[in-house]
């Protein structure tokens, strides 16, 4: 049936205990070892765990990185990094000077 169709392109991959959704078109957009994944399947086949999902042994941490990169393109990707950072170094620098001044106004 076609609902099937489509959800045989919605993939679950297990990494490192965390679990992510995303598209078999997404994994298979750039040259990368997922794509090697579900591109060459009977010469590597991908490891399940015991729910079906798809296995990466590496830390979830950062994944989700790789995956919007997949996604939206290098690009849109740095644009956003840069822009997290910005406001990142922003709020920290705003933290700092409020423990400043509170430092001070406990100082008098």
């Amino acid at each position: 049936s076609n609902s099937n169709s489509k959800n045989i392109n919605i993939i679950n991959l297990n990494v490192g205990g965390q679990i992510f959704t995303t598209s078999l078109s997404t994994l298979c957009k750039y040259d990368s070892m997922l794509k090697a994944m579900f591109t060459v399947s009977l010469c590597n086949p991908a490891m399940k765990d015991n729910n079906g999902n798809y296995f990466i042994d590496r830390d979830p941490k950062y994944f989700h990185f790789i995956l919007n990169y997949l996604r939206d393109g290098p690009f849109v990707r740095i644009c956003q990094f840069l822009l997290n950072l910005f406001l990142n170094l922003l709020l920290k620098s705003s933290f700092n000077y409020l423990k400043m001044i509170f430092k001070q106004e406990n100082y008098y």
